[in-house]
């Protein structure tokens, strides 16, 4: 696995990489590691929302892990944890049935708990997501952060 976290490295994948596409299920699967999850550097992470954000077909139906979730959490590793949740809600919100909406949203919570300006992203990332890919932004999602919105207003 460190072998393939150099390769990463060296050929530098980034958003211009006409190839990006490709290895946007490499990257998935990756992330969804313990190991991947943990090493796969911050470039890669943007990629990946960035991918989900305007190439979700080529994502579309992998599979989630949970465990993903769990992990970053545990290790508090939040700003990993943002771009992650943001994947998740493109990918599978609870309407797709992989994740439940009390699942994610207590998630999506505890995130926004960490780190406030979590939900002007996650909200940004949907709404291009929504125009790119002419989706409709779960209801799930957006009942989420109407509830973190309420939340801040009383804070």
């Amino acid at each position: 696995m460190e072998g393939f976290f150099k390769l990463l490295d060296e050929l530098q994948v980034n958003k211009e990489d006409p190839g990006k596409v490709e290895w946007s299920r490499l990257l998935l699967d990756t992330v969804q590691s313990t190991e991947g999850a943990q090493k796969l550097s911050y470039p890669y992470w943007e990629l990946l929302v960035e991918l989900a954000v305007s190439h979700w077909c080529w994502l579309e139906g992998s599979t989630y892990n949970p465990q993903t979730i769990i992990s970053l959490k545990e290790a508090e590793e939040w700003d990993k944890l943002e771009y992650w949740i943001g994947i998740v809600w493109m990918l599978w919100p609870p309407e797709k049935g992989q994740t439940t909406e009390g699942g994610l949203g207590h998630i999506t919570l505890s995130l926004f708990h960490q780190q406030s300006g979590a939900i002007q992203k996650l909200e940004q990332w949907m709404e291009q997501w929504a125009g790119a890919n002419w989706m409709q932004i779960p209801g799930s999602f957006q009942k989420i952060c109407k509830q973190l919105h309420n939340e801040a207003g009383q804070l």
